[in-house]
């Protein structure tokens, strides 16, 4: 399976062309197609974090996938994230997909919208997908 290519712009509005921009040898890209798929996102961050801290080439970023709309309310969207998302780190990883879900859902496997679809590795674009919940809330050790 291979990542999708797509141009996007992440939320310090760098355009990106994906998935030759990511940074990373081995990204984890956490993509939520439905607003209530967040939290379960957002459960993932601090282990990416401790990841990209202690591990070399590894990076992740998080991706919004939203239905096609016109510029002007594409833009009213990325300014209230912008608004919501003040961490200058964190609107840089998070990448704002504006495409057709159905097709790009399908590109995972995921048959249904009920969870948030996290794409375990990529390597190089190639990438083991993967549906996942919540992480669960144990302290990571250092």
């Amino acid at each position: 399976m291979h990542f999708p290519t797509i141009t996007a712009q992440n939320l310090a509005r760098e355009t990106l062309n994906l998935p030759g921009g990511f940074e990373g040898d081995f990204n984890l890209c956490l993509i939520a197609f439905r607003r209530w798929h967040q939290p379960l996102v957002n459960s993932w961050i601090p282990l990416a974090r401790h990841l990209e801290e202690t591990h070399a080439g590894f990076r992740y970023y998080e991706f919004p996938v939203i239905r096609r709309v016109n510029p002007l309310y594409q833009s009213f969207i990325d300014q209230g994230m912008r608004a919501g998302i003040p961490d200058r780190v964190a609107r840089h990883k998070t990448i704002t997909l504006y495409t057709n879900k159905a097709p790009f859902r399908g590109r995972w496997r995921s048959a249904t919208r009920t969870r948030s679809t996290c794409v375990s590795s990529i390597v190089r674009a190639r990438c083991t997908g993967a549906r996942l919940g919540p992480w669960p809330r144990r302290r990571l050790t250092r």
